[in-house]
């Protein structure tokens, strides 16, 4: 039952917050159980630390003919720090939006505690059926939270569209399961089925098609925006660590680390010079999980694990942290330090990514230092202090940030750990040439003309891929206007007639050249 207690709390609390809320409207300590019950899952997920693995329910993934039966949940290595992640991510947005208390209400807070959930469960989830439905929960979850917020006709349809590309990667996982012939189980993971995994995961993720940013009200970009970006994302990387145990096919390899250090580079570029966090948030994530495919592909799990973790800790650090004064700075640093890859700093074990070497690694070097170039510009933006609140809200918002850091460095070495290989030499000084050269532009006032980097964004954002969605559904929209019309017509009955000739002769070619 202690597997359970995290995501139980979590939900517990969601449905607390939404009774108390619709029957006694003038409750008004909805925060506070909402906090309690996310920090009860915290501190839940640190006790089962020490019991590791844990399982709740049955791990066989088959029952008679049907390979997607088995719900269940699993606690291990893997999904523990995971869902650490998830849950110190959750924690930190309640405690940060006490400062933000007039913007927010218990509708928000019921749903990020569900949202967060979800994640959780996603993230733990011990057979293929159980993660398919904890997908599928926090997409309904993510539509509805985004079509409540989003009025813009434009902005709903892209909605619907980013939903379809997550229906797809979960149908990739249908794929695979058909394709192994039986009941998959994420511990002997057949080679035959790791391609369907990666696109599975590269469509949740927004690597291809790459996703648009719907949330464009300031009141929903700090908080709740965090976890809509986040936790979808973050729900997939379970299954990609546990897909990069499996060696890559030779004749797929090439093509996946093509398409992965793409997706690193130009989330990286974007990342850098975006107008402020905000704004490149999504080309953050675009760009650390380029890295974590880029480092499954190449079979290292750990180094996965590592830039996906990186992703959630310190990218929810820097899109919570809405006030950054000289204060601040010591944790901000704290926080950068954990993406540099230096020596004994959590994505060091993400350095393994480079082992085989592979001529397309060359350029993950440039993506890592981008990143961390933007993370610089971002935290060296200092904003108004927190003013006109009452010392607790301040010390909740700052316990909140603080979370983030200190515990993804708590995890990395008190948490349990994957094998890893010792990291190679040449991509730090690569990195560290790389930072020089920035430098010295930067003081020469060399800049790259903006030209270039709208024609870049032009074609490898994949925006075409939408447009190219569109015409696809306005073409058969036509053709089932031009149907339609012909059965309607005086001669519709005659159509009718032809139509259902043809379609007797094909059944009866068919059923006469199988035999039947």
């Amino acid at each position: 039952m202690l597997t359970l207690l995290p995501i139980v709390s979590l939900l517990g609390a969601s449905l607390l917050v939404t009774l108390l809320g619709i029957f006694r409207p003038r409750f008004v300590y909805h925060w506070l159980i909402a906090l309690l019950g996310a920090l009860t899952a915290w501190i839940s997920l640190w006790v089962i630390r020490g019991q590791l693995p844990m399982v709740f329910g049955s791990l066989e993934s088959s029952y008679g003919n049907l390979p997607l039966a088995a719900l269940s949940i699993q606690i291990d290595e893997v999904t523990w720090p995971l869902a650490l992640a998830i849950a110190t991510v959750g924690l930190a947005v309640l405690l940060s939006d006490v400062s933000r208390a007039a913007d927010t209400g218990w509708v928000v807070w019921a749903g990020d505690l569900g949202l967060i959930a979800l994640g959780v469960a996603a993230v733990t989830a011990a057979t293929p059926a159980t993660m398919l439905f904890a997908w599928t929960l926090v997409d309904a979850v993510e539509l509805g939270m985004l079509l409540r917020q989003v009025r813009r006709e434009g902005i709903r349809r892209s909605v619907l569209v980013f939903f379809t590309t997550n229906l797809f990667g979960s149908g990739a996982v249908i794929a695979a399961l058909v394709g192994s012939g039986a009941g998959l189980e994420f511990d002997h993971l057949p080679s035959q089925a790791q391609a369907f995994l990666l696109v599975a995961v590269g469509l949740r993720m927004g690597v291809f098609p790459l996703q648009v940013a719907f949330l464009h009200d300031v009141r929903y970009q700090r908080g709740q925006g965090t976890l809509l970006r986040l936790i979808p994302p973050a729900v997939s990387l379970s299954l990609l660590v546990h897909t990069a145990v499996v060696q890559s096919q030779p004749n797929l390899r090439g093509l996946m680390l093509f398409f992965s250090v793409l997706a690193a580079v130009y989330g990286a570029i974007v990342w850098a010079r975006a107008r402020d966090e905000l704004q490149g948030r999504i080309f953050w994530i675009i760009g650390t999980a380029g890295l974590a495919f880029s480092a499954a592909i190449q079979s290292h799990p750990q180094a996965a694990l590592a830039w996906g973790l990186a992703m959630l800790y310190a990218g929810a650090y820097l899109f919570l942290a809405s006030v950054r004064t000289r204060r601040m700075l010591p944790l901000s640093i704290l926080s950068l330090l954990t993406i540099t890859a230096l020596p004994l700093t959590p994505t060091a074990a993400g350095m393994s990514l480079y082992q085989p070497f592979h001529l397309l690694l060359v350029l993950l070097p440039l993506a890592q230092v981008l990143l961390v170039v933007g993370y610089i510009r971002y935290v060296l933006q200092q904003t108004e202090p927190l003013t006109g609140v009452e010392p607790w809200v301040r010390a909740a918002y700052f316990t909140g940030l603080a979370l983030l850091p200190l515990t993804h460095l708590a995890s990395e070495y008190l948490g349990p750990s994957l094998p890893s290989e010792s990291a190679l030499l040449w991509p730090l000084i690569l990195m560290a040439a790389l930072a020089g050269l920035g430098v010295v532009a930067y003081r020469q006032k060399t800049s790259i003309p903006d030209q270039i980097f709208f024609r870049l964004d032009s074609i490898f954002s994949l925006r075409w891929v939408y447009t190219l969605i569109g015409w696809v559904f306005a073409a058969i929209g036509r053709l089932v206007a031009g149907v339609t019309f012909l059965l309607e017509g005086e001669g519709g009955v005659l159509w009718a007639l032809v139509f259902l000739a043809l379609l007797v002769s094909v059944l009866g070619q068919v059923s006469a050249g199988g035999g039947l």
